[in-house]
């Protein structure tokens, strides 16, 4: 899931590491480090990590300024996957505390559902889907994580459009009797949108449910239409 600069707008930390006489007085909130009574020599150092440890961000901020995560870090925030803060005396290169540590995935992303969900498009069309809470659905997700899923469909048997995906996804087969709506998986690798019923082995992913029957035979009832998937 990607991050955005909302990851730190509700965090409000106090430091907790006693053994800085200056920590009390540093806090992450609203997208900054505030800092308070920092000597002189005192620099603020925030890191910033992604899941496998590697550096993704680095900034020093000197003194008492407060530290903002303007361009600067906000660029590396959807790579990164922990925060920790130091404040050292650079004069000396010695460490006067740990400010805070923790791992960004723990906080709230504040990122709505709705940007995590699956959207299709029949042409030019939204068409709302109820999607399926299988296998084959979080294979398709994947599949439409980095851009939208293409699919030139072909009308067939006078009741479904069908199209290959260009890749197979997770297979869980069983006799349905489809109806108007339905969002089908075939074979594997083949996605199927029904304006009419037909019966036979599939995995269901999931059903139009803001279009009528006669919408969707004027939508897919052409010889050839686009569907469009994506997050």
């Amino acid at each position: 899931m990607k991050k955005a600069v909302s990851v730190l707008m509700s965090l409000v930390i106090a430091a907790t590491v006693s053994a800085c006489a200056f920590a009390e007085n540093i806090r992450v909130t609203n997208t900054a480090i505030t800092a308070e009574d920092i000597p002189e020599n005192g620099t603020i150092i925030a890191v910033l990590y992604d899941s496998d440890g590697a550096l993704t961000g680095l900034k020093t901020y000197k003194g008492t300024e407060t530290a903002k995560y303007a361009e600067d870090m906000a660029n590396a925030l959807p790579d990164s996957e922990m925060i920790k803060v130091f404040v050292w005396d650079m004069e000396n290169i010695k460490p006067l505390g740990k400010v805070y540590g923790d791992k960004l995935d723990a906080l709230p992303s504040g990122e709505p559902e709705a940007e995590k969900s699956l959207h299709m498009k029949i042409g030019d069309t939204a068409a709302e889907v109820e999607w399926e809470d299988n296998e084959a659905v979080t294979a398709l997700k994947e599949l439409c994580k980095t851009e939208p899923l293409t699919i030139k469909m072909s009308k067939y048997g006078g009741f479904e459009q069908v199209g290959g995906i260009g890749k197979s996804l997770p297979r869980n087969d069983v006799s349905i009797t489809t109806s108007p709506g339905d969002v089908i998986l075939y074979s594997g690798n083949q996605l199927v949108v029904f304006y009419g019923s037909n019966q036979w082995a599939y995995t269901r992913l999931g059903h139009i449910i803001d279009k009528t029957q006669s919408e969707l035979s004027e939508l897919l009832g052409g010889e050839n239409v686009t569907i469009t998937i994506s997050m």
